[in-house]
This record gives C-alpha cells, structure tokens and sequence, in this order.
C-alpha cells in the first residue's frame, strides 16, 4: 500500500456547501482528500432555530458515515456562510464548532449538538433573518 493511499485511508476530511432551513440550517458533504476522490467520506446536515440577540442554542447536527467501516469523527466546523437580510452581518452568529471523538459506524448517523449564538449587540435588521451554515469536518478510520 503506498504512503498517499495510506494516509488517504487514514483522514477523512473536508467540507462544504449548504443550503438554509427555518433560520439557521444547512448540509455538507465531507469528502476524503486524495489525488482521486473516492465517494463522500461522511456527510453533515441539520441547524439551529429560535436564536435572538444574546440567545445561545444548540445546532442539532446529523452526521452519516458513508464508508463501509466505521469513522471517528474528530472536529465538526460551523461557520456562517450568508444572510437574506442587508444590514445583518454574518458575524452576528457564531460556533465554536466541537471537537473530541465520536466512533460512527458503518452505514449509520449519530447526532451532535453543537453550540451557535447571536451576539447581544446584533441590530434590528437581523429580526427574521435566515443565515446559511457551512459545516466542515474531519474524521479517522
């Protein structure tokens, strides 16, 4: 087994492109990086409603291993792609995102909560709006 084949095997990573849902939702699909790209490594849907200026919830995010052996997931990124509303800025809402160790196994979904907030300083012209998550993530085998 070669060394890029090896470590290919190995991390599973990568992120990206989601769509909103009610106010703050979205997906990604998580692919293993590699000189060729194999099916998604793992996928990240879900979101968060009823935030307000100072609220903290938590994301309720959904992540499917589509490998054919189990993963453990290793750090989730959420970041905050777009808003639909002009004079709301996107830094209004944040994540720390997570980071441990979740196994998933083969085929299945687990659920993770994540934590977003809206700053206590965000404007009024953020009433109503629906921001679009980017999640990103990493995983071993």
């Amino acid at each position: 087994m070669s060394s890029s084949s090896s470590v290919v095997q190995r991390w599973l990573a990568l992120a990206v492109v989601l769509l909103a849902v009610g106010l703050l939702a979205g997906s990604a699909t998580v692919a293993a990086s590699g000189p060729t790209r194999p099916k998604p490594a793992f996928t990240i849907s879900g979101g968060v409603d009823d935030l307000y200026p100072g609220a903290e919830r938590r994301a309720v995010l959904r992540i499917t291993n589509n490998r054919a052996w189990a993963i453990k997931v290793r750090r989730v990124v959420v970041t905050v792609a777009s808003t639909n509303k002009s004079g709301c800025a996107t830094s209004m809402v944040r994540s720390p995102g997570w980071a441990g160790s979740m196994r998933v196994a083969k085929g299945k979904t687990r659920v993770l909560r994540v934590p977003v907030r809206m700053r206590a300083v965000a404007p009024d012209a953020c009433q109503g709006a629906v921001f679009s998550l980017r999640y990103s993530g990493w995983a071993v085998r």
